[in-house]
């Protein structure tokens, strides 16, 4: 997309070699747009709760948009 921002000043869109849609990138971008999906898997050993709140919040305060947690796993490890 970056070399796209760069060179054209319109940009199309094809899915499945049909044409979607046609415009300027930042139109396409506010439109289209659905953000980021940030995954993060940390080993059980060492991690404590006070690791994980710490990444969350670092995670919230670094990124200029709004951030939103969608899901959250803990899988116990057996002992």
């Amino acid at each position: 997309m970056e070399e796209c921002e760069a060179l054209c000043n319109r940009l199309a869109i094809m899915v499945g070699g049909q044409f979607m849609c046609m415009g300027g990138i930042q139109y396409l971008k506010q439109k289209y747009g659905q953000g980021f999906t940030v995954m993060v898997k940390l080993r059980g050993g060492g991690t404590s709760e006070g690791t994980v709140k710490s990444l969350k919040y670092e995670i919230e305060n670094n990124f200029n948009t709004v951030c939103v947690l969608k899901d959250e796993h803990q899988v116990n490890e057996l002992p």
